[in-house]
């Protein structure tokens, strides 16, 4: 049978006894499909396969539904390349501070992967070339979202229900009031914003009355990243970019400028690796990985270079986030609105740069006429090398990480990822978490210490209601990439209530704390009193030597018949000299 969805948007359509509802797929008889179709020509036909996908996004849609329940739901709007997109996600953590219990969605051009691992981004949608005004009219007129950013580097707040938020928007207007020809005149009247003397990033703040800064910019890394740049450990290298989002644009450098200068480089001892998409220039001397590596990649690469050379544009942004100095030529865009104080930002001393927006098409073609953009091809390669020996002399950022990676918890996690596949090179270990596992009793399970999250995946696979707890920020993360909700937790204070759980699973844990019958108390406590606790220890000599490992344990077996009757455990303390794993 046909399905046929009718084309009017709204309300229902009645006909033969039957009714048929706007926006619904419809599965019909052939006679109703004719009807509907091709005689009246109400209704079209939608192909089997394009109902699967829209069952599918329904079901999507259904999901962040669920997920959005007694929350403020906040759309957050910019439709731009991908410094837009990175910038927007990290103005999120803003919002979220403000608005702790709201559901955040982004609405982007193009898809950026990495706004799905920030963690104030809870759904991120691709509006492709949609018309800005066109979607955000619609938005406004469903009444779905609460609140909505409106981020045109002035940032408009629009509010669902005035009332409620009556106050936040007496408080939005008035900030916005002083921003408001230049919103109102977007996008043309860009080219003014240079003569405020505040960035970009930096308006939003100002524009809304939120509070954040330049320390929101943080690029989510995490150690699988590094992959390119572990391959280039030891070596003294920078990277460059020879491109500006989705073509070669007038803010670009001249390829035979570039070349020039990593002559220069060469001879200085660095190596000189090329990062960007396929389809850009590729400069005369360097490493090419241009369309080599993901984004994720690109941005460890760059964290890992002594410093980044570029065009002002999306990668700048992403080295500020991951902690690297750029040295940034500027042309058509001023160095007001997108530089760093930390970089170093060199223009060309001739008057006709920060042309942006004076024309429609200013990013393609330059609005003076020339070919080669003068305001770039002024910026001369012996300019931009100048800059390096002072670069070479300034401090590099710190990065901040999610963890600290002088604790031993969180280099033991670097060094090791307790997957399935690390559980079943070693037999014992494979044969340990499944004898636990079958172990288990539910409903509801605890694991402390649940490492990477491997038994508490396999155990929620079997049916289980699982709480997996860790100390390491790193292997919290990899649960969280796996989909699990970890707690971090400490095991001598974990943060349940009495009598919480049928199972509680702690392997490999114990020893490694110095008050291990704190655990064991914390254990017993949050375990129902007909439930099970399901341990695990090491007992043989060689792990009395690990660092980690605070308690030597000995078992002996007596028999009583020929068979185990009686255990005997030896708990010895280990003296270390910083006795703090835990």
């Amino acid at each position: 049978m046909p399905f046929i969805k009718l084309k009017q948007k709204r309300g229902e359509y009645c006909w033969n006894g039957r009714k048929y509802v706007a926006g619904r797929i419809e599965e019909v008889t052939d006679k109703e499909a004719y009807y509907l179709v091709h005689q009246e020509k109400l209704a079209e036909v939608v192909l089997p396969e394009t109902k699967k996908q829209m069952d599918k996004q329904e079901e999507i849609n259904k999901t962040f539904r669920d997920k959005e329940k007694g929350k403020i739901k906040i759309a957050l709007f910019r439709l731009g390349g991908m410094g837009d997109a990175f910038l927007l996600g990290c103005h999120a953590k803003a919002i979220r501070r403000k608005y702790p219990n709201s559901y955040i969605t982004l609405y982007i051009r193009d898809k950026f992967e990495p706004l799905n691992e920030m963690e104030a981004v809870d759904r991120v949608v691709i509006a492709g070339n949609a018309n800005w005004d066109n979607l955000l009219h619609e938005l406004k007129q469903k009444g779905y979202y609460d609140i909505i950013f409106d981020n045109k580097y002035i940032t408009k707040v629009i509010y669902a229900d005035e009332k409620k938020f009556s106050k936040q928007k007496w408080e939005s207007d008035k900030l916005l009031g002083h921003f408001k020809h230049i919103y109102d005149g977007w996008i043309r009247s860009c080219h003014k914003l240079d003569k405020m003397k505040i960035s970009t990033f930096d308006l939003f703040y100002k524009s809304t009355g939120l509070e954040g800064g330049e320390e929101d910019i943080v690029f989510p890394l995490k150690k699988e990243h590094f992959k390119f740049s572990q391959l280039l450990a030891g070596t003294k290298y920078v990277t460059v970019h020879n491109g500006a989002d989705i073509s070669r644009q007038t803010k670009c450098w001249p390829t035979s400028h570039w070349s020039k200068l990593v002559a220069m480089l060469k001879k200085r001892g660095y190596k000189v690796i090329q990062v960007g998409k396929s389809l850009e220039e590729e400069i005369e001397g360097v490493q090419n990985l241009c369309g080599m590596t993901s984004i994720f990649e690109t941005a460890g690469l760059i964290a890992q270079a002594e410093f980044h050379i570029d065009t002002e544009g999306g990668l700048v942004h992403i080295a500020k986030g991951v902690g690297t100095r750029c040295i940034v030529l500027f042309g058509p865009t001023p160095i007001d609105c997108f530089g760093y104080k930390d970089n170093i930002n060199i223009v060309s001393s001739i008057s006709c740069r920060g042309c942006w927006w004076s024309t429609d098409f200013w990013w393609r073609d330059c609005p003076q006429g020339y070919e080669l953009p003068k305001c770039m091809k002024e910026i001369t390669p012996d300019m931009v090398y100048d800059k390096v020996e002072v670069i070479e002399k300034m401090e590099k950022p710190k990065r901040e990480l999610s963890y600290d990676p002088n604790d031993v918890n969180e280099k033991f996690a670097m060094e090791l990822e307790l997957t399935e596949g690390h559980y079943k090179s070693e037999k014992h270990q494979w044969e340990r978490v499944n004898i636990m596992m079958d172990e288990v009793k539910g409903p509801k399970v605890l694991e402390v210490g649940a490492g990477d999250g491997y038994c508490s995946l396999v155990l929620r696979k079997r049916g289980f209601d699982v709480t997996a707890t860790e100390l390491s920020e790193i292997r919290l993360q990899r649960m969280r990439d796996a989909g699990l909700d970890p707690v971090k937790a400490d095991l001598i204070n974990l943060p349940f209530p009495d009598n919480s759980f049928d199972s509680v699973i702690c392997g490999e844990v114990l020893e490694h704390i110095p008050n291990w019958w704190e655990g064991m108390k914390e254990l017993e406590r949050v375990l129902k009193p007909d439930g099970k606790l399901i341990l695990s220890w090491p007992i043989h000599p060689d792990y009395d030597g690990l660092g980690m490992h605070l308690w030597s344990i000995r078992q002996f077996l007596v028999n009583r018949n020929g068979h185990p009757d009686l255990t005997v455990q030896v708990f010895r303390r280990i003296h270390r000299e910083d006795n703090t794993a835990e």
